[in-house]
């Protein structure tokens, strides 16, 4: 296995764990009273998905930089992590569903980028592509 397709796997995860996190929240705020003790797992869930998100996205972005023919990968990754961190940061002041949507927005242009880059990156792929480069030959 590839690095890439480690950072990428990790990042499709993550970017999935982050989506089902949104839209998850408001049922379990609608079934609130009905638990015994309240807590407030976002206090301590964004930063820990914000410290797993930004390394693995990064690594995948500068996997994907090295792979100039994909250019639109490292902008799926970068754009999406930012709309996750925004949303992560201005949540309160949005409000929860507004948050959700740009969560779950920027988590699916992250899966978006790190499943292409995972497959611009794989052996086969670069096998076919460097197939098709032109053999320069000294004369």
């Amino acid at each position: 296995m590839t690095g890439g397709g480690t950072w990428d796997r990790i990042g499709i995860v993550l970017s999935g764990l982050c989506a089902v996190h949104c839209l998850l929240t408001p049922l379990a705020l609608a079934t609130l009273s009905l638990w015994p003790v309240a807590f407030d797992p976002d206090a301590w869930l964004h930063p820990i998905f914000a410290v797993l998100l930004i390394p693995a996205t990064l690594m995948a972005i500068r996997l994907a930089v090295r792979h100039q023919h994909a250019r639109h990968i490292p902008m799926l990754l970068g754009l999406g992590l930012v709309l996750v961190l925004a949303a992560m940061v201005v949540g309160d002041v949005a409000g929860a569903m507004s948050e959700a949507a740009v969560t779950v927005l920027g988590s699916s242009l992250m899966i978006t980028g790190h499943w292409r880059n995972r497959r611009v990156c794989s052996p086969a792929h670069v096998a076919v592509r460097l197939a098709k480069q032109p053999v320069i030959t000294d004369p």
